[in-house]
């Protein structure tokens, strides 16, 4: 399965000029970009402007900048300025992305750990061109499943300080958690133990772990990474959890499938042994016609799934970027729900998600559980039942909030409020 080939008062013109600059590139990444994620190289564009913005907003910018270069549009100085010194500090996290990543291999190759790297700079190494090209915000662990029982003591060795240390193991083999958050001198990491985290199990976790290949490090060292196929899975599993938000999720998909000779019948035994060939199947036709890649589906799915599938993730709600974090945000349990043989199975892992221990519900309440951006369950529980109830249906009311502010931004301005222009 290969090819070869985002206070004074003023009059309306100015007011609708403004807005016109600051509009959000939500509509959906700019059309260049699309050929450039395809890997058509960079169209010919007359106004580089919501170019650069829709880039930054869709994680494209690094790519844009390696096509620039290369092709030396006449706007090339403009995009130059406002390029190079954010892809030069995306760069240094990147290298401390790696140091960090020798760190922890060194201390867990003491104690007996075995951990493997999946997305990010692993795949910006092996399917980009250069550092920066696909930023990073942290680094993704999948624990050795033949490991799980260690869990408590890698927590301790990486983040002894970590409210859930010595608590973890316990949550994993109840199937409370999938993952942890992390941090190794100030990098964020997330572990995994079940690296699709669709809260259901997955049936392949060895499977996938037994697929793992060597990746060499900065400092001659290895680490096991996720190997292309299971990436490729991986990373359209990835794209539906994260609501299809940004571009440079299509972008993994199709550098994998461009750049690496796939056996295909690996991953369909994958993707039938956990059920989940409505979400892969489904989330591969949207990159393919999204990017207009010359490429066949090779997933079957049941017509009715992927018809509830295809309803619940329609075009209104893909590539929304910075909307996308706040909107949207449950459908991802349709994954599950949606998977073959597993609704009830599925259901039961909701309901056990969504009544945690008392312990485990008072760090996803404190201020440590969303340190990294992520949002909290709600503000500081006063008890489990308050935390359970109450608690969550204002949090339910703040995202409303911040959708309406976000749908408003999207719309090209804000409302009108006490001292603001209006009319």
């Amino acid at each position: 399965m290969s090819v070869a080939p985002r206070v004074r008062q003023r009059s309306v013109g100015e007011r609708r000029r403004q807005r016109t600059r600051l509009q959000a590139p939500s509509s959906g990444p700019h059309p260049a970009l699309i050929d450039l994620a395809a890997g058509r190289g960079l169209r010919p564009v007359t106004d580089p402007m919501p170019l650069l913005r829709s880039a930054f907003a869709h994680g494209m910018a690094g790519l844009l900048l390696s096509e620039i270069e290369r092709t030396a549009p006449p706007w090339r100085r403009i995009a130059l300025a406002a390029l190079t010194a954010r892809q030069a500090s995306v760069k240094l996290w990147h290298e401390r992305l790696w140091a960090a990543l020798s760190s922890i291999s060194a201390i867990l190759k003491d104690a007996g750990i075995d951990v493997a790297i999946a997305k990010g700079i692993a795949a910006e190494v092996r399917w980009y061109t250069r550092t920066g090209e696909r930023p990073s915000s942290d680094l993704d662990l999948l624990l050795s499943p033949a490991h799980l029982d260690r869990i408590d003591d890698l927590i301790a060795a990486i983040e002894p300080s970590h409210p859930l240390c010595g608590k973890v193991g316990r949550f994993a083999r109840a199937g409370n958690i999938q993952s942890v958050d992390l941090e190794f001198e100030g990098v964020p990491i997330d572990l995994h133990w079940d690296i699709l985290k669709l809260w259901i199990p997955s049936r392949n976790r060895e499977a996938i772990w037994d697929r793992t290949v060597l990746l060499t490090l900065p400092d001659g060292r290895s680490i096991r990474a996720l190997d292309a196929e299971c990436s490729f899975v991986h990373f359209l599993v990835h794209i539906n959890k994260d609501r299809f938000r940004r571009l440079l999720g299509f972008a993994d998909v199709a550098r994998i499938y461009q750049r690496e000779d796939l056996d295909l019948v690996a991953m369909q035994r994958l993707v039938r042994a956990d059920g989940i060939e409505t979400s892969v199947s489904a989330s591969w036709d949207v990159v393919v016609r999204t990017l207009g890649l010359d490429a066949s589906n090779e997933f079957p799915a049941g017509r009715v799934r992927s018809l509830v599938w295809h309803i619940a993730w329609r075009p209104s709600v893909r590539l929304r970027a910075t909307e996308s974090t706040i909107r949207f945000r449950h459908r991802q349990w349709l994954i599950a729900l949606l998977g073959r043989g597993r609704t009830l199975e599925a259901v039961r892992c909701w309901i056990r998600m969504s009544l945690p221990p008392a312990d485990l519900l008072a760090y996803l309440h404190s201020e440590y559980a969303y340190r990294w951006g992520a949002e909290p369950v709600s503000a500081t529980p006063r008890s489990r039942l308050w935390a359970l109830t109450i608690g969550r249906v204002q949090a339910s009311v703040q995202r409303r909030r911040r959708t309406a502010k976000v749908t408003r931004l999207v719309a090209g301005g804000t409302r009108p409020g006490h001292g603001s222009p209006s009319g």
